[in-house]
């Protein structure tokens, strides 16, 4: 009987083992998922940044125009 018990305590504790790593294996799974979608979070940021810089910059270029134009209209009403 005492083996039995301990063969049956041997075939638990490789259960626990089987189970244990099966969980080990889903969890890393999940994490590789995860810090895929953070890496294209990140892309999506750098692609976001991009544009948003870009449009700074044309907006500034229109701000530098526009004020070129109001103190070239501005000089034209002095003078008339």
């Amino acid at each position: 009987m005492a083996i039995r018990a301990a063969v049956d305590a041997q075939q638990q504790a490789g259960n626990a083992i089987a189970i244990s790593a099966r969980d080990t294996a889903l969890a890393a799974s999940h994490v590789l998922t995860d810090l895929s979608d953070i890496r294209d979070a990140a892309e999506s940021t750098e692609n976001l940044s991009s544009t948003v810089a870009d449009a700074s910059s044309a907006l500034s270029e229109i701000s530098a125009d526009l004020k070129f134009a109001t103190q070239e209209f501005v000089g034209k009403l002095k003078a008339a």
